[in-house]
């Protein structure tokens, strides 16, 4: 009494998967075919100033601001704050910032 359907079994299914796996990456070159992306680091900046929270721990602004221009004027090894920021977002993007307190 079959259905009509045609069923897939596992070890089709493996054969099939293991295939295309192969296929869909050979010819494709290595890692060390890429020398670009080998050169590309990540950067980190710390900046610390121990006026940004006060004796209540609420946050000084303009301690914060001056920590925030800081560390985007060394990430962009720029000479000054605006020209920091001009390079790495536009006036209409949402910028969000992480921070280890």
């Amino acid at each position: 009494m079959g259905t009509g359907r045609k069923v897939i079994t596992r070890r089709d299914f493996l054969r099939v998967g293991t295939c295309f796996t192969v296929g869909s990456v050979m010819g494709l070159p290595h890692a060390e075919g890429f020398p670009a992306d080998r050169e590309k680091r990540s950067r980190v900046v710390l900046v610390r100033d121990k006026r940004v929270l006060d004796e209540k721990g609420r946050i000084d602004r303009i301690a914060m601001q001056n920590m925030l221009d800081r560390a985007v004027t060394a990430l962009m090894d720029a000479t000054d704050p605006y020209l920091a920021w001009k390079q790495l977002a536009k006036p209409e993007d949402v910028v969000g910032v992480k921070t280890n307190i």
